[in-house]
């Protein structure tokens, strides 16, 4: 799949600003065996409904009970997608990502390119739990950005590695935000953003290659 032939293949993706949660300061509560512990970080949560009740409790992978927090926001996001939240909950990355991208000194594409950096193997974890909060709870959550189209979702459910290395490098997501803004079948674009982004080519294939695997239809 040649990334001429989606332009708005990544769309917000190589522009990780878009994923930001603003307006939404609620807290993730994650409590561990016996009550104690927990870890905090900005409201949101991913995709999929779930009938779930949002006090109720799940076992998230590292065997430490998962349940949605007091707020609003985290109880409608852990009942739309109660796995995605718990995956967020789960990994100490994701949380501390949400918190990054709306530190004070944040609200730049370069700070959000820095986050994405800093935390880059939970990069597509964080990005299915904003598209939950953005998709299922947008009144709880103060309208959080973050909605993500069909090919999108894919890729970061299916291509999460390949994702997660091309957005956490700064080339690569460049290049990707390149592509993605040129016309559709202009090969001629394309081969400049590789001149101009050369670093960063390698990564954007193995997204496309991956696109073209496993999300054929939804990225067509």
């Amino acid at each position: 799949m040649n990334p001429s032939r989606r332009p708005r293949l990544l769309l917000a993706l190589a522009f990780p600003g878009l994923l930001a949660l603003p307006g939404c300061g609620d807290a993730f509560e994650a409590s561990g065996s016996g009550g104690n512990g927990s870890t905090s970080a900005t409201s949101a949560t991913t995709s999929q409904a779930s009938t779930s009740d949002a006090t109720a409790v799940a076992s998230s992978g590292s065997g430490n009970p998962c349940k949605a927090g007091d707020d609003a926001c985290s109880q409608c996001t852990f009942g739309h997608c109660e796995a995605d939240y718990c995956a967020c909950i789960d990994d100490p990355g994701c949380t501390a990502l949400l918190d990054c991208y709306t530190d004070p000194q944040g609200g730049t594409t370069q700070w959000q390119q820095y986050c994405n950096t800093k935390y880059a193997s939970s990069i597509a974890t964080t990005a299915l739990l904003l598209h939950c909060a953005a998709t299922g709870c947008p009144d709880n959550c103060g309208a959080p950005e973050g909605k993500l189209d069909v090919c999108q979702e894919c890729l970061f459910r299916n291509c999460a590695e390949s994702m997660n290395a091309c957005l956490g490098t700064v080339e690569c997501a460049l290049y990707l935000g390149c592509a993605s803004d040129c016309p559709t079948n202009d090969d001629a674009c394309v081969a400049q953003c590789k001149t101009a982004h050369e670093a960063g080519v390698d990564g954007g294939a193995a997204v496309v290659s991956c696109a073209a695997d496993v999300c054929p239809a939804e990225c067509n």
